[in-house]
């Protein structure tokens, strides 16, 4: 199975970075995606979670209200709520992103910046 999305979001929230105990750091932040190809403008919330050098990228260079391109894993969690009925919580696991910073946008695999027309 395939398990593949790519994306572009506007972040809603800050990141809030952590170090794992074995010293890895990972960011997670809100986002909202909008399909504006249908009639109806479908937004989907979701959460999105970095790690590593993508992470520490992220976390100094966008925040809120900053668009963000990725791509990595989709992944649902069930949790239970305080009313007894289940649900469901859907993240993205970045492998890949973009970010356009200062009329630039920094590719964090190469980590070069390149000129944009806008």
């Amino acid at each position: 199975m395939i398990n593949r999305i790519v994306f572009k979001g506007l972040l809603l929230s800050d990141w809030k970075v952590r170090q794992t105990n074995s010293g890895l750091t990972v960011a997670s932040a809100r986002c909202v995606i909008q399909d504006t190809k249908k009639e109806n403008n479908e937004s989907v919330f979701i959460e999105l979670v970095a790690f590593g050098k993508t992470s520490d990228l992220l976390a100094d260079n966008t925040g809120n209200k900053s668009i963000i391109f990725g791509d990595g894993r989709l992944a649902e969690a069930t949790y239970t709520k305080k009313d007894g009925t289940k649900g469901y919580q859907f993240k993205i696991y970045l492998d890949k992103a973009e970010f356009t910073w200062k009329n630039k946008t920094v590719n964090n695999n190469t980590g070069s910046e390149e000129d944009v027309p806008f």
